[in-house]
């Protein structure tokens, strides 16, 4: 927020934040692209350890930026998480049910890693696609940001199988049509380890 006079003197109508969900500080988190979960805001960014005063010192942010005439783009990653590969660590997704929130190569035991990351989430699930969808809801609607960057989002067309589905992968479709997200930004990273999506549309993505 201090920053902010400095931003309108730049002319920056927009800032994308880098990723704010929580992430476990012991592991390697590369700036917040090892995600721990897709509703809680890194607890290390606030200035206060409350979970109430943490959210409304991000409203207060938000709000004094549009004040300013300047939106919020956050940075998401909802294409894998922090629980890595088959050695872990474990957190909550894998323990829950593996096959539902990740993809798993043929024999079972071992993670697709498209991502590089050691683990894919499995967003042609409709669960996870429906956790997914939320967290959407959430930031937009109760944190009041105006868009989203999705981090390698060509994972987002992996089939269950792993396979590409370039025609109507069900959570493009599902971010496309929800009346929630018809009035936020979407931009959309467009490749993972093994997919290059440059310069195909999605409709409704940019």
């Amino acid at each position: 927020m201090q920053k902010i006079p400095y931003l309108r003197e730049l002319g920056v109508t927009a800032v994308e934040l880098m990723p704010v969900f929580q992430f476990d500080a012991q592991e390697n988190n590369y700036w917040g692209y090892m995600p721990l979960s897709f509703f809680a805001l890194h607890r290390q960014y606030g200035s206060t350890q409350q979970s109430d005063r943490l959210l409304n010192e991000f409203r207060a942010m938000v709000k004094a930026l549009h004040q300013a005439d300047i939106e919020v783009i956050l940075d998401v990653v909802y294409n894998h998480t922090c629980e890595g590969d088959e050695n872990g660590p474990t957190y909550g997704f894998r323990g829950i049910d593996n096959t539902t929130f990740y993809l798993l190569a043929d024999d079972r035991r071992y993670y697709r890693n498209d991502a590089g990351t050691g683990n894919v989430l499995h967003t042609a699930n409709r669960y996870v696609r429906g956790m997914v969808l939320d967290s959407l809801r959430y930031w937009a609607n109760e944190m009041h940001v105006d868009g989203f960057r999705f981090d390698l989002a060509s994972v987002f067309t992996r089939r269950s199988d792993g396979s590409i589905d370039l025609q109507d992968a069900p959570i493009i479709s599902a971010i496309r049509s929800d009346p929630d997200l018809a009035h936020v930004r979407l931009i959309a990273e467009s490749w993972d380890i093994s997919s290059y999506q440059l310069g195909r549309t999605f409709p409704g993505i940019t």
